[in-house]
Order: C-alpha cells, then sequence, then structure tokens
C-alpha cells in the first residue's frame, strides 16, 4: 500500500488553494473582467464586494431574531429550522474567509473543494460572455456586459461564509430561504443593501430561475421579496415592480437569459464531481489503504480535497477516459509526490 503524505492532512483550505493553479487562474480572470466594467460605481463597489464578501444581517441579536422570525412566519424559511442554523458561526469572525478558498457549493454539490467557487465563477462568467457575443455575431444586439460580470461575479459571494470549512475538512450544508440555497438569497439582499441598480439585481437572481416563463418570473420575485426583507428595504421603493405589481424593466431581457444558461454548468460539473469523488474513494481503498472510518471522515476529505485542488474533477475524469484506473492512479501518485516535494522544502 501507498502512503499518504502528513502534510496533506495538516493543509488548511487556504494552503490548498494557494497551490491550485486553476483556482489561481480564475481570481486572475475574474478580477479582470471586474476591473473591465464600464460604470466606475459598479466596478469599484463588486470590487470590495468580491474581495470583502459581507453579508447584511443586523448586527444586534434581537434584530436577527426578529428578522428570523419573520422569515420564518411568511413560509420562506423551513419551520424546523433553528436560529443558530439561520446565523453560521462565521458571521461572527472579524472578517469574512478569503473568497479565493471558498466552496463551490456543499460537499455534495458542484467544485466542492478550496477555490472552487472562482473556478465556478470563472466558467459561468465566460459561459455568460462568449453566449453574448455568439448572439451578436448572430442578430447583430450586444449585450449589457456590465450586468453579465456583475451577476456571474455577485450571485454566489455569500457562500463564502454560509459553507464554511470544518475540522473535518468538509463544508456544511446550506438551508434554503423563498426555496433557494441560502446563498441565492443572501447574495441578493447584500446587493440591494450595497445600492446596486434594480436591473442588475434582478439579472443576479435570474442565474437560479428562468426568467422568460411565467412560473420563472414569479420565483424570481419571491427571491427578491425574501432578500429585500433581510436588507430593509421595500420592493416597490427600489424599483423592482410599480404597485400594482407589475416589473419596472424588461425581465425577458436577453441578459437575464445568458447569466441563467450560464449557472446551468452546474448540470454538468456536479455529476462530474460525484463521479470523481466515488473513483477517488476507490483509489483511496485498493491503493492507499483507507478505512471505512477513515473514507467517511478527515483523511479523504482532504485527500479529495487537495486532488481536486491540482488536478480538478475534470483532471481526474479526464485520466480515466484516456488510460483508465491505472493512468488515474499515476496522475493522483504523481500530484501526492509533489505534496511531499513541497514538505521536504519546507
Amino acid at each position: 500500500m501507498l502512503s499518504l503524505p502528513a502534510n496533506i492532512l495538516e493543509q488548511t483550505p487556504e494552503d490548498m488553494a494557494r497551490t491550485s493553479l486553476a483556482a489561481q487562474a480564475a481570481y486572475e480572470f475574474v478580477s479582470g473582467q471586474i476591473a473591465g466594467i464600464i460604470d466606475d460605481k459598479i466596478r469599484e463597489k463588486l470590487l470590495v464586494m468580491f474581495e470583502y464578501p459581507r453579508h447584511c444581517l443586523p448586527e444586534q441579536m434581537p434584530r436577527r431574531k426578529k428578522l428570523f422570525c419573520k422569515l420564518r412566519d411568511s413560509g420562506m424559511l423551513d419551520v424546523g429550522l433553528t436560529f443558530d442554523e439561520f446565523v453560521p458561526k462565521t458571521i461572527h469572525r472579524k472578517k469574512p474567509p478569503p473568497v479565493w478558498a471558498a466552496s463551490g457549493s456543499h460537499y455534495r454539490g458542484h467544485n466542492a473543494h478550496p477555490g472552487g467557487l472562482l473556478i465556478h465563477t470563472e466558467k459561468n462568467l465566460r459561459f455568460a460572455l462568449t453566449a453574448a457575443e455568439m448572439h451578436e455575431a448572430a442578430y447583430g444586439l450586444p449585450a449589457d456586459r456590465d450586468m453579465l460580470i456583475f451577476a456571474q461575479v455577485a450571485h454566489d459571494l455569500a457562500k463564502t461564509w454560509l459553507l464554511p470549512w470544518q475540522e473535518d475538512g468538509a463544508c456544511l450544508p446550506q438551508y434554503q430561504i423563498a426555496g433557494a440555497g441560502a446563498h441565492h438569497v443572501f447574495g441578493l439582499a447584500e446587493s440591494i443593501h450595497q445600492g446596486f441598480p434594480p436591473v442588475l439585481i434582478f439579472s443576479q437572481a435570474a442565474t437560479h430561475v428562468d426568467p422568460c416563463t411565467g412560473e420563472g418570473y414569479a420565483e424570481i420575485c419571491g427571491f427578491l421579496r425574501a432578500a429585500c426583507l433581510i436588507a430593509g428595504a421595500d420592493p416597490v421603493s427600489y424599483g423592482f415592480w410599480d404597485k400594482r405589481g407589475q416589473p419596472e424593466f424588461d425581465h425577458y431581457a436577453r441578459e437575464h437569459w445568458f447569466n441563467y444558461m450560464a449557472d446551468r454548468m452546474v448540470v454538468f460539473t456536479l455529476r462530474a464531481g460525484r463521479r470523481a469523488v466515488k473513483l477517488l474513494k476507490k483509489l483511496a481503498e485498493e491503493t492507499y489503504g483507507f478505512s471505512k472510518q477513515e473514507l467517511d471522515g478527515k483523511p479523504f476529505n482532504q485527500f479529495r480535497n487537495y486532488l481536486f485542488c491540482q488536478i480538478g474533477t475534470a483532471g481526474i475524469l479526464r485520466a480515466l477516459s484516456l488510460g483508465g484506473t491505472a493512468l488515474l492512479a499515476q496522475e493522483v501518485q504523481l500530484c501526492l509526490a509533489k505534496a511531499n516535494k513541497q514538505r521536504k522544502e519546507e
């Protein structure tokens, strides 16, 4: 049996993300796209949000509990959710976990490894921008790039503090608000709190639901109502819809559709990630002698986190398709040898 480098077990999510070339490249790409936003105010505010993801929950505990009760009583929260589950412990930190080390999803979801959030955001943003370019080439109708960049960057930032890394190397699951993952609504609330234009925030909301159907529009309105409740804003006064409940802007805009389609990449990455985990579990057991307890705990979680950072789920599946389990095992061993070398150099 081969042995697992001890320093992998000791590494923090930040340690792993720092050595991920894919995460570093994603950070550079996303930062560069933000820098290219034309509107000065949007560019500057979004850059601060990206570098220092925040939440807009009330600071005072009584107000937080009042908000929790309002969301629960309005049917936007699961009745079984407790207040302690509603307010993650990461909120109490002086500064949020770094965006570049955050997971792209809960631990059984897509891009679930340190640096996964950046990689997910980069791929989504590339998709949205490419779709806009193709549409313009075909129909001569340019898209609002600022809207695309804003929506793709802003819509998942709340994952940095809603999906904290745990001692066992995994990250927490998340509850839902108004039928969406809590990160989605909290992200919208923070955008409202920061005063971004309502049409941009609507496009951010549309990343999760098809905005071009009546059902989809109704769901998006539900997200926005919950977000306004959290941010302490009135949806009519803010400009999402008028007093009759009619939208104040075109909710069929192509930018909303491009943003929705871009986030559908999770359909592939979710399945790819789950398949890669199964392959790594088999390899960990047969080649590295992991016990059942280790496969369900920190040793395997650290093993998978490190390999996802270095090779990526796509790299794992590519190795399997090109050379079967033998090539995959070889790729993994080369990656672990790199970790051993780094440890000796330290």
